[in-house]
């Protein structure tokens, strides 16, 4: 379903996860809007919950 994903430095200290949805194949996959968002759901719920992680992960490595 994504077409195109990867990562941008977004300037200091960001990274950008951009990733593009085609609309006709969300709307035949998902056809009632909080089936189609479930998904996306989960995935921010696992950033969230990895977010202590990366922040002591970027710590580390500019530490340096």
């Amino acid at each position: 379903m994504a077409k195109e994903a990867g990562t941008l430095q977004g300037g200091e200290n960001t990274i950008n996860l951009p990733f593009v949805l085609d609309a006709e194949t969300l709307a035949v996959e998902y056809p009632a809007l909080d089936m189609a968002l479930a998904p996306l759901d989960a995935a921010i719920d696992k950033l969230l919950k990895a977010h202590p992680a990366l922040d002591a992960a970027v710590r580390e490595l500019t530490s340096k």
